[in-house]
């Protein structure tokens, strides 16, 4: 097996990589999931379409939000970035969102696709105070310290440190 390493269209330190195979090599799959429509949806997409197995597609980052990321115009950064999120979801079989504003902003890109929506929120109300004091208790966190809970990518993009700092400035209950 080769593996391939070529330097991503970006301004980044990542590399892209893939094992390149034999034709016929790939195992034979139901369904090829893609999470983003860029390198490793379009190998999804071509993946899917080799095996002709339906291609399902997870929408769950506003592109259009990271416009600033690409060196163009904003105007520009942010048409493109609708064509890419309109185009590769029509070369899905499925997509699958987070938020009924997600589906609608996708049908507003001229997404013909069906889309699933497919909550991930955290249901604040089904949570008891007595399950979070029972979790405190096992983890030694004293009911009168504050938590923040963060389930998702640490990066720049999240801006961890900016929820972290207006935790802080948050009085005391």
């Amino acid at each position: 097996r080769v593996l391939f390493r070529s330097p991503l269209p970006t301004r980044t330190p990542y590399r892209f990589a893939t094992p390149f195979r034999k034709r016929g090599s790939i195992p034979r799959l139901d369904v090829v999931h893609a999470q983003t429509p860029f390198m490793t949806g379009l190998l999804a997409w071509s993946h899917a379409h080799r095996l002709d197995v339906p291609l399902v597609f997870t929408y769950h980052t506003r592109l259009v939000d990271y416009h600033h990321y690409l060196p163009l115009n904003p105007s520009v950064s942010k048409s493109f970035l609708v064509w890419v999120s309109r185009t590769f979801s029509n070369m899905a079989d499925r997509v699958v969102v987070p938020a009924a504003p997600i589906k609608s902003l996708l049908e507003s890109y001229g997404v013909s696709t069906p889309i699933d929506v497919v909550p991930t929120d955290v249901r604040m109300r089904t949570a008891s105070r007595d399950a979070g004091l029972r979790v405190r208790a096992a983890l030694g966190i004293p009911p009168s310290h504050r938590v923040l809970l963060n389930v998702g990518r640490d990066r720049k993009s999240t801006r961890l440190n900016s929820s972290h700092v207006a935790l802080s400035r948050m009085p005391s209950s």
